[in-house]
């Protein structure tokens, strides 16, 4: 929780009070004084809550057909005896790949119907060219009647037309045939094949399912309560069943602004590097989210009682630290920025180093400069 006026205001007022005893302290003060001390903590040391997890591919993608045909060919590797066999589950393949072909006689046919077509019609433009060309100076030497010159032009344009469209077809035809092949988006591990030689396949039938597994997604669900205790960029570690005491990092990416309708819980992604592909799709993995947020439970704390109040800012505050002297030590008033309270600790933000230690008891009895014996 964050701090109130009224809390700063009674935690000052209490300092106040205790630093009026300062000076008798000095005067009735032992050769030393005994205290305990802390090296500053982070928030939270517990194990939080834990949840389970599923491994998910960083992208996957079905690869479909975009034409009608028979199968005539699957990519081929070898298997453990060194026969060829059509690409299995769990293959990984390159973008250049051709994982799959479809018989393209037909399409290559419609492909050299199409030029014929284009250059027939290149053809007629070239005539329709010359004729207009003729019917202009005819027109302009008054050789050739208004209507006659209309109809040259009007077959010129429409020679023109059937160009474009003879190269359209021409255009379609060869990306049906190129459509014949079938190649993946990019590199990746072949999760699923769905065809054999010989499959009659059509537009939108899919061929392979492709993953690609150089980084995956780890999946969880969290109810509305814990949403606060996980922010975009969190660093989180996640376990798996078949590699106990392996830890994978990763952060969070994703996070549901809709609960699940049925079970209302909010689905969490974390992105993590998978690049020797140790992390498979499917597998169950396991994780614990800080019942602090992540971000704040790292932040270094101390007890609120060691908190005292400044010598050099009347609305400031200080810690004692201990100081090393000769073969004793001594304590130190150090002024440090606060944060937010949790529970009966409070969050340092600066001003103090994490390996430092801090008294935590006895600072009511101890001033700058006081010597100290640690107790254990």
């Amino acid at each position: 929780m964050r701090p109130t006026r009224c809390f700063y205001s009674a935690l000052l007022a209490l300092l106040v009070l205790l630093g009026g005893c300062d000076q008798l302290q000095k005067e009735t003060a032992p050769q030393w004084i005994p205290v305990r001390v802390q090296t500053l903590a982070a928030l939270t040391g517990d194990d939080g809550v834990r949840y389970s997890a599923s491994v998910a591919p960083r992208t996957q993608v079905d690869l479909k057909f975009k034409v009608n045909g028979y199968v005539d060919a699957i990519y081929q590797v070898k298997d453990s005896e060194g026969k060829l066999q059509p690409v299995p589950r769990g293959t990984l393949v390159e973008q250049s790949t051709v994982l799959a072909h479809v018989k393209d006689d037909e399409y290559i046919d419609k492909v050299k119907a199409a030029k014929a077509s284009l250059a027939a019609a290149k053809a007629s433009l070239l005539k329709a060219e010359k004729d207009f060309k003729r019917a202009k100076d005819l027109y302009a030497s008054e050789s050739m009647t208004a209507p006659d010159y209309d109809s040259a032009q009007q077959e010129y344009s429409t020679a023109r037309a059937n160009v474009d469209a003879a190269k359209a077809d021409l255009d379609e035809a060869q990306q049906n045939l190129a459509y014949c092949t079938l190649q993946p988006p990019m590199n990746g591990v072949v999760l699923s094949r769905n065809i054999e030689v010989g499959t009659l396949v059509e537009p939108a039938t899919v061929a392979f399912v492709l993953a690609d597994l150089s980084a995956v997604k780890v999946v969880f669900a969290v109810p509305d309560v814990m949403l606060k205790n996980i922010k975009l960029g969190d660093s989180l570690e996640v376990t798996t069943r078949s590699m106990p005491g392996k830890y994978f990092t990763g952060k969070v990416t994703t996070i549901s602004p809709v609960a699940d309708t049925p079970t209302r819980v909010f689905d969490i992604e974390i992105s993590i590097p998978n690049p020797g592909g140790t992390l498979k799709d499917g597998m169950v993995a396991a994780l614990s989210v800080p019942e602090l947020p992540v971000h704040v439970s790292k932040a270094l704390a101390v007890p609120i009682t060691a908190v005292v109040q400044s010598k050099n800012n009347p609305q400031g505050y200080a810690l004692y630290v201990i100081e090393q002297q000769g073969s004793g030590q001594v304590a130190r008033l150090r002024d440090v920025q606060l944060g937010d309270v949790h529970g009966n600790r409070i969050a340092v933000l600066g001003g103090i180093g994490d390996s430092e230690q801090v008294i935590v008891s006895g600072v009511t009895t101890v001033w700058d400069g006081s010597q100290v014996r640690i107790l254990q």
